[in-house]
C-alpha cells in the first residue's frame, strides 16, 4: 500500500524522497591516561578532522571541569589523536596535600563537541607527586656589612633587601637565578683613627644592583648552597673628620664598599653558605638563609667580626614555591 501511494505521487510529477537514518556518531577511542612525576598525561583517538578542539576534563562535585585544551593531530589513513599534559596543581581536588591531590582517585574523560569517550578512574599516590623541585619564588629579610679601618674606625650598612625568581642558570640548570626587587639600607661611620681623628656620620646608601641563586637539592632534600649580593653606590656622603687641633670638623664624601654578598670567603667567592631543603614533595616549605662570614686581619675567613676587615650578616626567608612546571628540567637530579 505504502509503494502504490509512492508510485501514484511520482506518477503525478511530485517529488519524494525518504530521509536515510542519522549516522551514528563515532566515539572518541583508546582513552589513556598515565602519571609522571609532575602530573598527568593523556592520549585518545578523537574522529573528525585534524586541529580539531578536544579537552580532558575531570569530575569534580558531579560536575565535569575541563583542566587541559589541545587541538588534534592526524596522520595519513589514520584517526587523529589528542595529547594533553596536566600539573596535579591544575587538577580539582578535596585532598590537596602538599604538590597536589595525594592518595585518591580522580576521575578523567576526552571530550570534542557532542563526543566523549568513556570515564577513567585513575589513582595519585603520593610517590606520584614526590619528584617535584622547589625554590623560594621571593626572598627577603635583614643584611648587615661592617668594614673596620684603622684605630676603632668603622662604617656599617643594614637595612632589609630582597630578591624575586627569575629564571633557572641558563649555564647550570641545577641553580635558579633572582633579581633584586628591593632594598632600603641606611649607612653609618664612627670611631676613631691611630691619629686620633674622630668619624661620624650617617646617611642612605643608594642600591645600584644585585643578584641571587639558590642550589636545587637531591630528590630527598638536604644541604644546598645559596649565594646573595647586593651592591651600593660605594661614595658615602657627608662624613664628618674631627681631628686633634684641626677647628673642623671637616666633612668628605670617602668612597667605601658597602656590597653585601653570601660567599664563604669576600676574597675567594668560595661558597660555602648552606641552607636545608626540604625533599621536593613538600611544597608548602618555607626556607631559612642565615649567616655570617667575614674576612679578619690575617686575611682568613671568619664568622664572627675581626678588626680590621670585612663582614657581613644576614637572615633571610624564602617563600612561595616556585611551581614545578617552571623547573622541569631539574626533575633530572637524584
Amino acid at each position: 500500500m505504502f509503494r502504490a501511494a509512492a508510485v501514484t505521487l511520482v506518477a503525478l510529477g511530485l517529488g519524494f524522497s525518504l530521509a536515510p537514518a542519522q549516522a551514528k556518531t563515532e566515539p572518541i577511542r583508546n582513552f589513556k591516561v598515565t602519571v609522571t612525576d609532575t602530573g598527568l598525561r593523556a592520549s585518545a583517538l578523537v574522529p573528525g578532522r585534524p586541529g580539531r578542539s578536544a579537552k580532558l576534563q575531570q569530575n569534580a562535585d558531579g560536575r565535569w571541569i575541563t583542566v587541559a585544551t589541545t587541538r588534534t593531530k592526524g596522520a595519513k589513513g589514520k584517526t587523529p589523536r589528542a595529547r594533553w599534559t596536566v600539573p596535579f596543581t591544575e587538577l580539582r581536588s578535596t585532598s590537596r596535600v602538599q604538590a597536589g591531590p595525594l592518595a585518591e582517585l580522580v576521575r578523567l574523560r576526552a571530550k570534542a563537541g557532542k563526543v566523549k569517550s568513556k570515564p577513567k578512574r585513575v589513582r595519585i599516590t603520593a610517590s606520584s607527586a614526590a619528584n617535584t623541585p622547589t625554590v623560594p619564588d621571593l626572598v627577603g629579610g635583614d643584611i648587615f656589612t661592617q668594614i673596620s679601618a684603622s684605630g676603632s674606625v668603622y662604617f656599617v650598612m643594614s637595612g632589609r633587601a630582597s630578591w624575586e625568581f627569575s629564571r633557572l642558570d641558563p649555564q647550570d640548570s641545577d641553580w635558579a637565578t633572582y633579581k633584586l626587587v628591593g632594598g632600603q639600607l641606611t649607612w653609618e661611620a664612627g670611631g676613631v683613627n691611630e691619629s686620633g681623628c674622630t668619624f661620624s656620620g650617617s646617611g642612605p646608601a643608594t642600591v645600584i644592583g644585585g643578584e641571587g641563586r639558590v642550589q636545587v637539592p637531591p630528590v630527598n632534600g638536604g644541604d644546598a648552597f645559596y649565594d646573595f649580593r647586593l651592591r651600593v653606590d660605594p661614595l658615602l656622603r657627608g662624613i664628618k673628620v674631627q681631628c686633634p687641633g684641626d677647628p673642623g670638623p671637616n666633612t668628605f664624601d670617602g668612597p667605601f664598599d658597602l656590597s653585601f654578598i653570601t660567599t664563604d670567603c669576600p676574597l675567594t667567592g668560595r661558597l660555602q653558605a648552606v641552607y636545608q631543603s626540604p625533599p621536593w614533595s613538600n611544597q608548602n616549605f618555607t626556607w631559612g638563609f642565615t649567616g655570617s662570614v667575614g674576612v679578619g686581619k690575617a686575611a682568613f675567613c671568619t664568622n664572627v667580626f675581626e678588626a680590621p676587615g670585612v663582614y657581613y650578616q644576614w637572615s633571610l626567608i624564602g617563600t612561595d614555591p616556585v611551581s614545578a612546571e617552571d623547573l622541569a628540567p631539574l626533575r633530572r637530579k637524584q
